[in-house]
């Protein structure tokens, strides 16, 4: 049976070595959403049903120190002037350009199984939406009354006061932290999420691997033993690796985890080796000088 108690912010606590309360959310319009923070317990998931996620988002409300790292889209198209007669960019209302980045064969392309399609596809865009006020859309979206400070790129400042909230992806972030360190390459099929249908077989021992090499990695960062935590399924995998990038960047450490991307571009809390030599920002920055955007960058 359930139990009658709501989740709070209150129930959060800062994992040790941080100052700030940190929650991986992992959003689902016809599921239960999983969450992950620390708690008196030390590392904690909840499956949250929608009225409960809800009840968590209302419970920030004017509490300090919090952060909220959501694996769904925040931002969605830039707002251009209206009303002048000028053609949209192809694909405007439907990929942003960091999603294009990682599709793109001349950006930084994923490999099967790591898949990070447009958000217009996105079923979950719509519980973001309706729970947390964004992707801001257009010019007739209310702005003033949004419950967090939303941290869309590297230049946006943290708030000590009102809750934070800043966008990821985490298979992404898998794909990132984990391409040099496991026999997995880019010619290997990565798919981890889902336990039946195709591809059972190698979603399971993905996830296995994945799960077993990321505590081990995220431990050291974090200076951590996860060793004996269970991590079941692909949506406690996803909610931890949200958990773990907030934390990494609640303690400043943006030699391993910053925001890539604005508004304009799509922004994303990602890990920030993209190879050997190449910082992830800094590819991002020459690949959006190739394209051509028919907008401005804060980048």
């Amino acid at each position: 049976m359930r139990e009658n108690t709501l989740f709070e912010a209150t129930q959060i606590k800062p994992a040790p070595g941080t100052g700030c309360r940190v929650v991986g959310v992992d959003p689902a319009p016809a599921n239960e959403s999983t969450v992950c923070f620390w708690s008196k317990n030390g590392l904690t998931f909840k499956d949250l049903e929608h009225h409960e996620l809800l009840h968590f988002i209302q419970s920030c409300k004017g509490k300090s120190k919090v952060l909220v790292v959501w694996d769904a889209p925040l931002t969605g198209p830039p707002v251009l002037k209206h009303l002048t007669g000028e053609n949209y960019p192809k694909g405007y209302f439907t990929k942003r350009w960091i999603e294009k980045y990682f599709t793109n064969g001349d950006g930084c392309k994923t490999p099967t199984g790591i898949n990070t399609r447009s958000f217009s596809e996105l079923s979950h865009w719509t519980i973001t939406k309706a729970f947390t006020g964004l992707p801001l859309l257009g010019p007739y979206c209310e702005k003033g009354q949004l419950p967090f400070n939303h941290l869309v790129s590297a230049k946006t400042e943290f708030s000590e006061y009102r809750p934070n909230i800043v966008e990821t992806h985490p298979a992404v972030a898998i794909y990132l932290w984990l391409k040099k360190t496991t026999k997995l390459n880019d010619s290997i099929d990565w798919t981890y999420k889902g336990k039946s249908g195709k591809k059972k077989k190698i979603k399971k021992t993905n996830l296995e691997l994945f799960t077993t090499s990321l505590k081990s990695k995220i431990g050291k960062m974090l200076e951590l033993d996860f060793f004996d935590t269970p991590i079941e399924d692909d949506n406690k995998l996803d909610a931890f690796v949200a958990w773990a990038l907030g934390c990494l960047f609640t303690e400043g450490k943006k030699d391993e985890v910053q925001i890539l991307g604005d508004r304009c571009t799509g922004s994303m809390l990602l890990p920030v080796a993209a190879s050997d030599e190449t910082l992830l920002r800094d590819g991002f920055k020459k690949w959006l000088t190739k394209v051509n955007l028919p907008y401005r960058t804060t980048m």
